[in-house]
């Protein structure tokens, strides 16, 4: 037996406890994402999701240059998988954040991403080391594109000081992650300036994603929007502070119906909404891959 297949059934047996949050709040479908009932897509889901019983990458934090390898041939994939344009822009973004994120790059590694009907190649110009070692990274286009500062959700795995510093910033009195931020920020700042780029990040990486819209948003992209998946919400002291400035920068905020995560606090930004066709329960809508599904 397996340790991921352990791994699998502890996790769904977790998110069958935890599934009386949906008596929380009350369940109304919005924009509903049709499965694309493609093979090649059906057969990444399975494998490498966040549940996968053989091999998860989605969401799950690993030092395998393998994983890598999947993710990126994933990526070089989406766009002859996904013929709808916006929605392969989401599918390909949302897998960089909920996957390339989650593995341990080095400088000099390239990442293609495809956006609006190009495919754009990035490079690992910068790692940064957050508060406890959780770490974000750097990416600046080869050829054409915007950089952008990628962060790392929560790292649930339990077995490092930087895991056990992630799980713990998501209970910050002040805000999930924003002791994290507050440690990095003078890095966060010399690395934006002058680069116009934006932020990403899912769960508590799109905490962090706000937080760099709100408290230097000046040094982002004041055209192209950041992007966050499955952010927690703003605490009142920092909502406030957004509500004070004066100028806002873009930023697309998704989540999905039913998500515990994104009821903390207050959301920002352009929030948009989503429905899987079935309900889950809320571990499982936190973490699967909406866009390619």
């Amino acid at each position: 037996m397996n340790i991921f297949f352990l791994r699998s059934k502890l996790l769904k047996g977790v998110d069958a406890f935890f599934s009386f949050t949906h008596l929380l709040f009350h369940y109304r479908p919005h924009e509903t994402i049709e499965p694309l009932h493609n093979a090649e897509i059906d057969t990444f889901n399975q494998e490498n999701g966040f549940f996968s019983e053989t091999r998860p990458i989605i969401g799950r934090v690993s030092d395998s240059i393998e994983d890598v390898h999947t993710c990126v041939h994933f990526l070089e994939r989406l766009p002859s998988l996904i013929t709808d344009v916006p929605r392969c822009t989401l599918a390909s973004l949302e897998v960089l954040i909920k996957g390339i994120a989650y593995r341990n790059l080095s400088k000099g590694m390239e990442i293609p991403l495809y956006e609006y009907g190009h495919v754009n190649h990035y490079i690992v110009d910068h790692v940064f080391v957050l508060w406890g070692g959780i770490p974000s990274f750097g990416l600046v286009p080869k050829d054409k594109g915007v950089p952008i500062l990628l962060f790392r959700g929560t790292d649930a795995s339990f077995n490092s000081m930087k895991a056990w510093t992630s799980i713990v910033s998501d209970f910050d009195v002040r805000g999930p992650g924003f002791s994290v931020y507050q440690y990095a920020r003078d890095e966060i700042q010399k690395w934006l300036k002058d680069k116009n780029a934006r932020a990403m990040g899912y769960s508590l990486g799109g905490a962090l994603v706000s937080y760099t819209v709100i408290l230097d948003g000046d040094l982002l992209n004041p055209h192209i929007p950041s992007i966050s998946f499955n952010a927690p919400g703003l605490f009142p002291h920092v909502r406030k502070k957004w509500n004070k400035n004066t100028y806002h920068p873009p930023l697309h905020s998704y989540t999905v119906t039913g998500d515990p995560i994104s009821k903390v606090g207050s959301l920002i930004g352009n929030v948009q909404e989503f429905s899987f066709p079935t309900r889950k329960k809320p571990l499982e809508l936190h973490t699967s891959l909406l866009f390619p599904s």
